[in-house]
C-alpha cells in the first residue's frame, strides 16, 4: 500500500481516508488524467468537496441487495448490530 496504513474503520478514519483519496484524484485530474475511484462510506461533506474541487466530477450509485453485500463481506465489516435495512447483521 502506498499510503494509508494509519487509517482504520471508524467514522473519523474513513473520513480522513476519503479526504486523502480525493485529494490525490484532484491532483491527477488537474494534470489532465481521467480518474476513476471507488470509495466506501462516502460522506456528504466529501461529495460536496469533490463537486466543488474536481472538474467533471461524477457520482455513480450501485444498488446492491443486502444478501449480496453480506456474501461479499470479506473483512467482516457488516457483522454485528442492525444494518441499514433494519434487519440483523450476520
Amino acid at each position: 500500500m502506498a499510503f494509508g496504513e494509519d487509517v482504520g474503520y471508524t467514522n473519523d478514519e474513513r473520513l480522513r481516508w476519503a479526504g486523502r483519496i480525493f485529494r490525490v484524484c484532484k491532483l491527477l485530474s488537474d494534470q489532465g488524467i481521467d480518474v476513476v475511484c471507488c470509495s466506501i462510506a462516502m460522506y456528504q461533506s466529501v461529495r460536496a468537496w469533490n463537486r466543488a474541487n474536481i472538474p467533471n466530477y461524477k457520482e455513480i450509485y450501485l444498488r446492491v441487495k443486502p444478501e449480496t453485500l453480506l456474501s461479499r463481506n470479506q473483512k467482516g465489516l457488516y457483522t454485528g448490530g442492525t444494518m441499514w435495512w433494519g434487519g440483523p447483521a450476520l
